[in-house]
Formats: structure tokens, sequence, C-alpha cells
């Protein structure tokens, strides 16, 4: 438990840095107060208590929150391999992770045109899948978390669907992380969206 403890702990903090390396990779020298930004709101965030009990509790969020961050830092970096590995890694963790590493994966095959490319594609694509088989060959049933989540929604009476999805996202963002973190990130993912878009090279990755 101590290990899993520190795990998290570390993963927390790589978060942290993570966060601002990729914002002033994407802002480019230029803008560095991307960087900042991204600090000043992760540091708001962090200091809640709940993401502090994440940790000490030894939460995996924490893990694949840092995973999937190293993975687009790799892929802004042109590191296709590395990028989608970690991503791949992330998506044992949470299956959405695997999408992204699948595209990113793809997209460094039709770019490098390699063999090597290619394959790392496949294995990308049927690693995780393969995995949660053989989970559910040794536990049981592979997908509990997502029925588990449906379980609980049902139970505590939630509204789903699209529309219960986008009105309620902000207030449950701001539950987690705070009102002013959820208000300077949303800022400064818009602002840093337009200004990558902007560069031309950047688009494909």
């Amino acid at each position: 438990r101590a290990v899993l403890v520190l795990l998290s702990t570390v993963a927390m903090v790589s978060v942290w840095v993570l966060s601002g390396a990729l914002a002033a990779r994407l802002g480019r020298a230029a803008r560095p107060w991307f960087a900042y930004l991204a600090v000043a709101v992760v540091a708001l965030a962090l200091c809640r208590p709940v993401f502090v009990f994440l940790a000490r509790t030894a939460s995996m969020d924490w893990v694949y929150a840092a995973l999937v961050l190293g993975g687009l830092l790799m892929a802004t970096r042109g590191r296709g391999v590395a990028a989608g590995g970690l991503m791949a890694v992330a998506g044992l963790h949470r299956p959405e992770a695997w999408v992204l590493a699948l595209v990113l994966m793809v997209v460094h095959a039709l770019h490098t045109r390699t063999r090597a490319a290619t394959a790392w594609a496949v294995v990308v694509a049927i690693g995780p899948p393969l995995a949660w088989v053989g989970m559910g060959v040794l536990f049981g049933n592979p997908m509990v978390a997502l029925t588990a989540s449906r379980q609980n929604a049902l139970t505590l009476h939630r509204d789903t669907g699209l529309v219960a999805a986008l009105t309620e996202l902000p207030g449950q963002v701001a539950a987690g992380i705070g009102w002013p973190a959820t208000v300077l990130g949303t800022v400064g993912c818009g602002l840093l969206a337009v200004t990558w878009w902007r560069q031309d090279a950047a688009r494909p990755v």
C-alpha cells in the first residue's frame, strides 16, 4: 500500500510538471505565459482536499492523467511511438486513452510510411482489447468500471444523456477543482487551441 500511495503522489506531482511543459511546448517560446497559466491552474486544482485525498488513498487516476499528459507531450515532440505507447498503457486504465493512442499511431504510420510504425500501430490497436479480455477471463467482468458507473447513475437518479452532460459539465468540473481553476483553465485552453491551430506544422500532431 505504501508503494501505491507513493506512486500516486509522484504521479500527482508529475501532472503538475507535465501540464506546464505541455503548455510551454504548445504555446512556443513567444508565449511563455501559457506555461505559467497552466502551472497556476494545476496548482489551484491540486490544492483541493479531494485531490490530495485521492493521492493519499493510492488513486490510480493520477497515474492515468500523468500517462496521458506524457503521451501528448511526446506527440508534440514528434515521438509518435513513445506517445502511442504511453497512451496505450493509459488505455488499460480507461478505454478513451486507447482510442487516442490508436489515432496517434495511425497518424504516425501515415506520416512516416514505415513498416515499424505500421507494426506499432497494430500492436497498440490490439494490445488493450487483448488485456481486457484477459482480465475478463481471470476476474470476470472486464468492463466493471463502465457497468458500475451505469449502476451508480441509476441508484443516484442522475440525469443522463448529451444535454445533461453538456449542461452539468461546468458544475461537475468546478465541484472538483473549484471555480477559479475552472475559469482559468477554460480561458487558457481556448487561447492555447487558437494559438496552436495557427501553427501549421503542429496541426498533424
